[in-house]
């Protein structure tokens, strides 16, 4: 459902503009066909809800003064917990239980033309309330879910003075019916869960688990540093600016040097003798520069011991050639 926030205080007040019967007379009256303008009630009448409940809080509305669209940024307050059956027809069940509880709440920081969204979630009826923004879950208070999401006001009354920076404010709640609540949140059985996604869930457990066994190594060949337009053989990981385009390896940190080697002359399809690796390494003065060549006399020491400084940034260099009759080529 889509409700107004405009002119309106609170939810309640939103759900009986909702269902308001408003009365067509004068001249507003409806036209029937074959029987000309009558006078005429009009209105939307509510039979049931679903068990999940989704409303849209109808933020943006059109400022005659400006013409133009504009976010409302009002203080606009919900419950944790409302009873719907009012708002539902004389010929509904009202024997049922209508009372619902707020589950979710998907706030919008900004204005029309800009802002950030993020989320407060609560996973079941005995777990806390959760922020999800981005990559980022924190625990909050209940009186943190309310208090940042019902939004204020911009400017003054008055509409004059210095505009402030707006508050966050709810764009759409999610509220579940408490009868339907074991149902809804019911732990969701294996059997239920399509087996392309069960296998894809295990491979991430499984990469998880084993993350620390492996490290991944960039390789700068002669065609990147060509094309790189920039400071140094390459961007890595400097604020600002977009990380070049790199050949990436995963490697078993136990994989031997002469193993890792072998499946970089197959990747760029040319022979092992025409090409030397070079660990990178960050220097004093933020610069990425080629170090040491990596010796080729113990090729069955690993990547990791091989890797030496450039382990710890997971980042290597090939200098590229290096075969008979052709000067080597260093950055």
């Amino acid at each position: 459902l889509q409700l107004s926030v405009k002119g309106f205080k609170n939810l309640y007040a939103s759900f009986k503009d909702y269902v308001a019967v408003e009365i067509l007379t004068g001249e507003y009256k409806y036209h029937a066909e074959g029987r000309g303008l009558q006078d005429a009630e009009k209105g939307i009448i509510i039979e049931s809800f679903p068990p999940v409940l989704y409303l849209q809080l109808k933020r943006y509305a059109y400022d005659r003064q400006r013409a133009s669209m504009i976010k409302v940024h009002d203080r606009y307050e919900f419950p944790f917990e409302i009873d719907l059956g009012e708002f539902l027809a004389s010929t509904a069940d009202h024997l049922k239980s209508w009372i619902y509880n707020l589950y979710g709440v998907v706030v919008h920081d900004g204005d029309l033309n800009s802002g950030h969204y993020y989320a407060f979630i609560k996973p079941d009826r005995n777990t806390l309330w959760l922020r999800f923004n981005d990559d980022t879950v924190t625990p909050v208070t209940d009186k943190q879910v309310l208090e940042e999401s019902y939004g204020d006001k911009v400017l003054p009354p008055d509409g004059q003075g210095k505009a402030t920076k707006p508050s966050p404010t709810a764009y759409m709640l999610v509220y579940i019916r408490k009868s339907a609540m074991d149902e809804v949140l019911a732990p969701l059985p294996d059997n239920t869960i399509p087996p392309h996604i069960r296998r894809r869930l295990d491979e991430e457990r499984r990469e998880r688990k084993e993350q620390h066994l492996y490290l991944t190594a960039k390789v700068v060949t002669d065609e990147t540093f060509s094309h790189h337009e920039g400071f140094d053989l390459a961007t890595f990981d400097q604020p600002g600016w977009p990380a070049s385009h790199l050949p990436e390896f995963r490697i078993l940190k136990q994989e031997t040097y002469s193993t890792f080697k072998r499946r970089v002359a197959q990747h760029f399809c040319v022979g092992e003798d025409k090409i030397r690796l070079w660990v990178l390494v960050y220097r004093q003065n933020k610069t990425v520069r080629a170090d040491t060549p990596i010796s080729e006399n113990e090729p069955t020491l690993t990547v990791e011991i091989k890797g030496g400084s450039g382990l710890k940034f997971r980042t290597w260099g090939w200098g590229g050639g290096g075969g008979p009759g052709r000067a080597e080529k260093k950055f």
